[in-house]
């Protein structure tokens, strides 16, 4: 089963769609392996196990949310700078977040209610994902990327 089969699969599900016969028995055959112990995981199982040193899925997709995060950070409280400026001020202020209030706010599974709506509520869903506010550099490439098209992308979208 390759990855498109699995993104008609998930589509089919999403929607309610019943699945087509060949979809259900691919489906089928890699749960048996995975349940049965015979494929040691579920990538192995659905045949999208990686290669050395790839990226496993999990992995790209909490990179893209913590990009589309940092570039709705950008978007909305940096606006009127260069990207090279709003890379700079997210890194220092990312920084400065993670070295100082990060260390007593990781304790707590809540956002406290004073960082809604400031750029440290994007600082804390990234760093509450397990991931790093990136230095500027790698900042400088991430909001050059296609930038999110939802609007209020921060409050809907925690990583």
């Amino acid at each position: 089963m390759d990855r498109a089969a699995l993104s008609r699969i998930a589509e089919a599900c999403r929607h309610g769609v019943d699945l087509e016969v060949e979809d259900r028995v691919d489906l089928a055959i890699a749960l048996e392996a995975w349940l049965s112990g015979a494929a040691g995981d579920l990538d192995q199982a659905f045949g999208v196990s990686r290669r050395r040193g790839q990226r496993g899925n999990r992995t790209i997709a909490a990179a893209r949310s913590r990009d589309d995060l940092l570039r709705a950070c950008a978007e909305q409280y940096y606006t009127g700078l260069s990207r090279r400026q709003q890379a700079a001020a997210i890194a220092q202020a990312g920084t400065r977040y993670a070295a100082s209030a990060w260390r007593i706010d990781q304790l707590n599974p809540a956002m406290p209610a004073r960082y809604a709506g400031t750029p440290t509520e994007a600082f804390w869903q990234v760093l509450s994902a397990g991931s790093i506010v990136p230095g500027q550099r790698r900042l400088i490439a991430i909001l050059g990327e296609c930038a999110a098209s939802s609007g209020d992308f921060i409050a809907q979208n925690a990583v």
